[in-house]
C-alpha cells in the first residue's frame, strides 16, 4: 500500500475497503487537498506536509470537558493537570519551553480553564512525552466527555523545530502544545486556527483562542471568561516522579 493511501486511511478520508476503487481514491485525495488548503501542491508535497497525526474526520466531542473542581488547587474552575516527562524532552526544547508553556497556559486561562504542570504523575490528566514521530509532529488522545481522575496522553515529535530560530521555536512549540492539548480537551481538526491539521505559522498570543474556529465550542465547554493564569500564582515545590 503506498504512502498516500495509508495517510488517507489514517486521517479518515478513505475507507480501507475502497483502496482498489480509483474513483473513491481520487475523490478522497481531492477532499483531503481541499481540507489542507493545498490545491496547487503536487501529490508528493501534499502528503509531505508536517501535520498532526490525529484523524481529520471526527467531530468535537464531549460537553463541559474536564469539569469544575477536578483539582483542589482550582476548586471553582475547570482545570487540567499536565505531567511533562522531562527525561524524553529534547535539548532544543529546553531553552524556549517555559516561554511557550506560559503562552499555552495563558491562552487556555483566557477561555476559562486552568492549565498547570504537576510533578506527580498519578495526579496528571495528561502525560506528555517526546518521541520520534511516525510521520507526525504531534499526536494526542481525543477523549469523549472526560471526567476527573481520567488520564490520557499527548506526544510531540522530538526532532520538530530543531533548526528554528528562538522566536519561531517559542511560537511553534506553543502552537503545537495548544493543538495537541486541544485534542485532549475533545476538539477535532478545523480549517485554519490552532486546530488546523498542519500547524499555523506566526505569533502565538495569550488570547489566541479568541476568533479561532474552535472558540465557540470552547466557550460552551469552559465558559469563555478569563481566569488568572496559573503561572501568575506561586505554587509549592513538589518532588518529581519519573
Amino acid at each position: 500500500m503506498n504512502t498516500y493511501i495509508s495517510q488517507l486511511i489514517q486521517y479518515g478520508w478513505l475507507n480501507p475497503t475502497e483502496v482498489n476503487n480509483d474513483e473513491r481514491v481520487d475523490d478522497a485525495i481531492a477532499r483531503y487537498r481541499d481540507f489542507m488548503q493545498a490545491k496547487t501542491l503536487d501529490l508528493a508535497s501534499l502528503f509531505s506536509i508536517e501535520r498532526c497525526g490525529c484523524p481529520d474526520i471526527y467531530p468535537s466531542t464531549g460537553s463541559g470537558s474536564w469539569p469544575v473542581g477536578c483539582h483542589p488547587e482550582w476548586p471553582s474552575n475547570h482545570s487540567f493537570a499536565v505531567y511533562f516527562t522531562e527525561s524524553t524532552r529534547p535539548q532544543h526544547w529546553n531553552a524556549t519551553f517555559q516561554d511557550a508553556w506560559d503562552l499555552v497556559i495563558s491562552a487556555y486561562s483566557d477561555i476559562g480553564i486552568a492549565f498547570f504542570e504537576t510533578t506527580n504523575r498519578s495526579k496528571a490528566n495528561t502525560i506528555v512525552t517526546w518521541q520520534r514521530g511516525a510521520g507526525w509532529i504531534g499526536l494526542a488522545i481525543v477523549p469523549n466527555s472526560p471526567r476527573c481522575g481520567q488520564q490520557i496522553w499527548a506526544k510531540y515529535d522530538n526532532s520538530y523545530g530543531s533548526s528554528f530560530p528562538r522566536e519561531r521555536m517559542v511560537n511553534q512549540f506553543a502552537y503545537l502544545m495548544a493543538h495537541e492539548f486541544g485534542h485532549n480537551m475533545g476538539l477535532g481538526h478545523t480549517r485554519g486556527g490552532i486546530m488546523n491539521a498542519s500547524l499555523t505559522n506566526g505569533t502565538f498570543s495569550e488570547t489566541q483562542w479568541r476568533n479561532d474556529p474552535a472558540f465557540t465550542t470552547l466557550r460552551r465547554w469552559f465558559g469563555g471568561e478569563p481566569i488568572a493564569p496559573t503561572w501568575s500564582i506561586p505554587q509549592p515545590e513538589q518532588p518529581r516522579d519519573e
